[in-house]
């Protein structure tokens, strides 16, 4: 209640980013998809690390519902814009909080290398920009899981699609 004149209230809820979320995850629609995603992408500008901390775990997931073809394209790359925005963040530290929940499970990381090694160019693109982001949010965290901290050769799964992209 409050502050309901047309202002939109500062800040956002945890609330609020749930329900977007259970709006994405029970979404038959793309459309409906696309809109909730788009809706996360706006909070996301404004408070990434409440988005970050209630979307990741989601995000990942319905990532991972794409690489066995349960996700249209569309909202998958919605999804990796929303992941890079809010690991390259401006606000201080707001980048690495999201990297240090994405990292939480090393297999994330192979999720992402996943997807990076798909066919679809426009994904490989988007998931790598995420790893380049992961880096610069946290290159010591992010190097250490690449390097052997949980994920399946990652660096060099990470090396061999930066090579293929380039080609």
């Amino acid at each position: 209640g409050g502050g309901e004149r047309g202002s939109p209230p500062p800040g956002t809820t945890d609330h609020e980013v749930i329900v977007i979320l259970d709006r994405l995850r029970s979404a038959r629609d793309p459309k409906d998809r696309s809109d909730a995603v788009a809706h996360l992408q706006r909070l996301g500008k404004v408070d990434p690390a409440r988005v970050g901390r209630l979307a990741v775990p989601l995000v990942v997931d319905l990532l991972r519902a794409r690489r066995l073809g349960q996700l249209d394209e569309g909202t998958a790359q919605g999804l990796l814009e929303l992941l890079r925005a809010l690991l390259a963040h401006p606000a201080p530290g707001a980048g690495r909080e999201v990297l240090l929940l994405l990292l939480k499970d090393p297999g994330n990381v192979d999720a992402l290398l996943d997807m990076a090694e798909g066919t679809e160019t426009f994904t490989t693109v988007a998931t790598l920009q995420v790893m380049q982001a992961a880096l610069e949010a946290g290159p010591g965290e992010m190097e250490g899981v690449l390097q052997g901290g949980g994920s399946q050769q990652g660096m060099v799964r990470l090396v061999a699609c930066l090579s293929d992209e380039r080609e």
